[in-house]
């Protein structure tokens, strides 16, 4: 009896501990079978990764076969997933000396990392950014290799041409500068450093391209700039500041560079050094002032002689000889005009042209100016009348200045007039806004003025075909033109062909408070965007 109790409780301890070893299997199978489904759901997480992935995935086992290759290296190759599958790796790269190259660092160091060129399947050469990585077993034996590489041939062949350019801007024998939206440089070139007196190791990085300019300029850069970002580029003359203090003028370009969104991405500037093209001007300009001054004088003596000699001989000469002396007289007023002219534009030019300003009566110099062409007109059967208003205010100018102006205007118009046509010269008031002018008009009946030709009529060495057959150098409108607006006003035409033009020369009335002493004006330099 106690044999079978002891069997029957051992029989009892044996079921007990199968019970717990098969609970303990459930749950190890409980266990398994979680972790199956996580590491399949794992491997289909990596395997919808490699599949949807925009970067190029290949793997190779540890014979260097292929055994991945996703949709975005069968787009970058031209392969299907098919045709290269159990194929050697080195398929997809440039040569098997690059293949070499990366299987060495790999077999070194475990991985690779850098540029790699690839070939497509029609030859085609590419070039790629590949990180690489060996795959371990469980014994530390390589089982393969994983490859994740971006195609980067279009960023290779933008610095190619990033590159070529540098390199023509580092030749170019103009100041080049780039510099971000806040004005801070980050490339200045060779040609740039040495005009401003920077040597190659002076760092520029941490200037900003206002201090490579005189204070006048920097000024300016609150009205340049806008420009430049309004319209994509600005070009003019300024100057640089070389380090030792002294001026450099240069003609100037500035180009606003945006990006995607519209926004400033930086600016970029170029530079051409115009001191020896100033110098030459200068010298131009002081030789015609020097010959013009030369030839005038001795023309004014002629002219003072002329006078006096038609004076003396008054009523005791025949017709013929009076008209002969007249002629005289009209064609030494006509060099005299044209060398004034030469005269003043050499001075405009080169700076030195001065106003002495005073209040002036407008109707006292256009009288003076139409009584020197009164002979011209009687000549050539013109009728020549002034008619000036009565309530005429004075203006604020220089008297010479504006014998000038009006009497190359009557010169032109008597010049271009037929005979038996007439020249009237008027002179009004004008209230314009809150402002008060005198509008001087010369009138003619010659032959006109075609449109086109009316925007290049104020230009220097210009003339209207009309003026072929006229003595003259084209210089006379331009000479208006510059020494109306130096007095602030301006210069208007209106003209029909086969009917006549009309200049119309409008300047502001001296204010009421406006003191009577002279006042000195020097008009600036003409710039060449005149010409």
């Amino acid at each position: 009896m106690e044999e079978q109790g002891k069997s029957k409780e051992q029989l009892l301890q044996e079921i007990s501990a199968l019970r717990q070893r098969v609970a303990t299997l459930e749950i190890q199978a409980q266990e398994w079978a979680r972790g199956e489904r996580a590491l399949r759901a794992a491997k289909k997480y990596a395997e919808t990764l490699i599949t949807s992935a925009l970067d190029i995935i290949i793997a190779c086992d540890a014979e260097r076969k292929i055994v991945e290759f996703n949709p975005a290296a069968e787009r970058a190759f031209g392969y299907d997933k098919a045709e290269v599958l159990g194929r050697p790796v080195e398929l997809v790269y440039a040569s098997p000396e690059e293949s070499s190259r990366i299987e060495a660092c790999i077999a070194a160091d475990g991985r690779f990392v850098g540029e790699v060129a690839n070939r497509k399947k029609n030859g085609e050469i590419f070039y790629c950014y590949l990180s690489a990585v060996a795959l371990y077993g469980e014994e530390g034996r390589r089982v393969g290799v994983m490859g994740i590489s971006r195609d980067i041939t279009e960023r290779k062949k933008a610095q190619e041409t990033q590159a070529r350019l540098v390199t023509i801007l580092d030749a170019t024998p103009d100041f080049v500068s780039m510099c971000d939206r806040y004005g801070r440089v980050f490339y200045l070139n060779p040609a740039g450093r040495k005009l401003i007196g920077l040597g190659d190791a002076d760092e520029v990085t941490h200037t900003y391209i206002y201090d490579y300019h005189p204070e006048w300029v920097r000024a300016l850069f609150s009205e340049i700039l806008p420009q430049a970002m309004r319209a994509g580029v600005w070009s003019g003359e300024t100057a640089l500041l070389h380090r030792d203090g002294h001026e450099i003028p240069v003609s100037q370009v500035i180009v606003c560079h945006k990006g995607p969104d519209g926004t400033v991405a930086y600016f970029s500037t170029i530079m051409r050094d115009i001191s020896e093209q100033r110098a030459m001007e200068r010298q131009r300009a002081e030789f015609i002032a020097m010959l013009t001054h030369d030839i005038k004088n001795p023309l004014a003596a002629i002219l003072g002689y002329v006078d006096l000699l038609h004076d003396e001989i008054a009523g005791r000469v025949s017709p013929e000889a009076e008209d002969f002396l007249q002629r005289l007289k009209d064609n030494a007023l006509t060099i005299y005009s044209l060398i004034t002219n030469y005269l003043d534009f050499a001075r405009a030019e080169a700076g030195s042209l001065i106003l002495c300003k005073a209040r002036e009566s407008i109707g006292s110099i256009l009288r003076r100016v139409a009584e020197q062409y009164a002979a011209v007109a009687r000549r050539r059967q013109l009728s020549l009348t002034v008619d000036v208003a009565a309530d005429i205010p004075p203006i604020h100018g220089d008297a010479l200045a504006l014998e000038r102006i009006f009497s190359n205007l009557i010169r032109n118009a008597l010049k271009f007039t037929p005979e038996k046509g007439w020249v009237s010269v008027t002179a009004r008031r004008l209230l314009e806004g809150d402002g008060h002018y005198v509008v001087v008009e010369v009138r003619d009946t010659g032959p006109g003025i075609a449109p086109e030709v009316l925007p290049t009529l104020f230009k220097r060495y210009r003339q209207a075909p009309t003026a072929t057959r006229c003595e003259g150098t084209g210089l006379g409108l331009f000479i208006v033109k510059t020494l109306v607006e130096a007095h602030q006003g301006r210069v208007e035409v209106d003209s029909t062909v086969g009917v006549g033009t009309c200049m119309r020369v409008v300047l502001p009335a001296a204010p009421q408070e406006q003191v009577a002493e002279e006042e000195a004006q020097v008009i600036p330099l003409i710039s060449p965007s005149a010409a």
